[in-house]
């Protein structure tokens, strides 16, 4: 492996920005701008759910990524061409009507989603493979403080464009920054080469020191998928709730998603915080109920002060529990094969926020924004058995 050339905390926390970047505008915009096209909330539901899809081949990427180095490199090449995919469908999408052309919008915004899927999982099996024991927490607040500054940044910068140049204007932008960070990945990360001992499929599936030891990867693929459902349907909704039930314009809703992105940040530092004082089975429990909390008090806005506000701790309770779930699926994907284990637990995930984004797109259409957020948060709180199950059967008493 050659040398680093960035600090892997700050390199970390710029793969991370382009995904708060990219989360910035399907959070934020992408369903108000669809709406106000002419494009219905069913067609919108699975429009949401569908993009998903390519995040339910996560494990297949990290495969593929384990397995097969691509120009001598197990994580870099593919973390470019994954971004380079990213950044042409982007800058495609600004040429494209979904009110006249969905079909066609919804098969370019389906092809970056593929993209950043690639780039993710290898970003992922990247920074396992160089983490250090007993440091997970660091690097995932790391990523999420990156995450959060994209999403803050983008959400102000994507608000004003789309307010005062249209959301054509947003396309550029987004496949402009994508392709500024895949040169930083060119010239800044050191490539994994290494031999692998030959796996061909039959074996990979019986393969067994973490995957299927006890069940317990299993189990903790399962609450992946639940977690998810409230957690991203909640996410997905807060900004057409905004424009459907109060009015607010792009630059409001450019400025819900700052406030947001500054709670993410607050959420993931606490999140590292109370894993050292609580302990990681505490301070799941405690994520748990955040976001039953936050899916309550989404339902409290009524004005632009309101709705900062409101979105700055949703924020805070979003990044707690996502800091939570993304180290416990860290400490589960220690071995030679990282990216294919934690890209299966975050296939779990994207399973589940697919489901959520349908569920909660739906009913928003059916049964009204407030009563959304109530099942979804309600329903939330039935995870917290599973979690103890969880725990019980790894014995972690921390």
């Amino acid at each position: 492996m050659n040398r680093m050339r960035m600090n892997p905390y700050l390199l970390f926390s710029v793969f991370y920005f382009v995904q708060g970047a990219v989360q910035s505008y399907l959070s934020n915009f992408q369903k108000p701008y669809l709406l106000k096209a002419g494009v219905s909330l069913d067609k919108i539901a699975m429009l949401s759910a569908v993009m998903v899809g390519p995040f339910w081949l996560k494990s297949l990427y990290g495969i593929v990524s384990d397995r097969i180095p691509l120009f001598g490199d197990h994580r870099k090449s593919y973390m470019v061409l994954g971004l380079a995919m990213a950044a042409i469908g982007y800058f495609a999408l600004a040429f494209v009507n979904p009110g006249q052309q969905f079909e066609t919008f919804f098969l370019i915004l389906l092809g970056t989603s593929v993209g950043m899927a690639i780039f993710d999982t290898c970003a992922d099996g990247f920074a396992v493979d160089i983490t250090p024991a007993n440091r997970e927490g660091v690097v995932q607040s790391s990523m999420m403080l990156g995450r959060g500054v994209g999403y803050i940044l983008l959400a102000l910068v994507f608000g004003r464009l789309a307010f005062h140049f249209g959301i054509h204007s947003v396309f550029l932008a987004l496949s402009g920054l994508i392709l500024f960070v895949s040169l930083v990945v060119v010239t800044t990360t050191p490539r994994i080469a290494r031999s692998i001992e030959k796996i061909d499929l039959l074996q990979w599936v019986k393969w067994r020191p973490t995957l299927l030891r006890d069940g317990d990867f299993l189990w903790l693929a399962s609450y992946s998928i639940l977690y998810s459902i409230a957690s991203f349907g909640i996410d997905g909704l807060t900004t057409l709730f905004g424009q459907v039930k109060l009015g607010f314009n792009d630059e409001i809703l450019g400025n819900m998603g700052s406030f947001q992105g500054i709670g993410s940040i607050l959420g993931a530092l606490l999140g590292a915080v109370s894993i050292g004082f609580l302990g990681v089975r505490r301070s799941a429990f405690l994520g748990v109920i955040m976001i039953s909390l936050g899916g309550f008090l989404v339902t409290k806005m009524s004005d632009p002060p309101s709705a900062y506000a409101i979105s700055l701790v949703w924020g805070v309770l979003w990044a707690f529990q996502e800091t939570l779930i993304l180290v416990l699926c860290m400490m589960a994907s220690r071995g030679t094969l990282a990216a294919t284990l934690f890209a299966t637990l975050m296939v779990s995930s994207n399973v589940g926020s697919s489901v959520g984004e349908w569920t909660g797109t739906t009913l928003f259409g059916h049964v009204g924004p407030e009563s959304t957020f109530l099942i979804l948060a309600s329903g939330n709180l039935l995870l917290l058995p599973f979690l103890w199950l969880y725990f019980r059967r790894l014995r972690v008493t921390a």
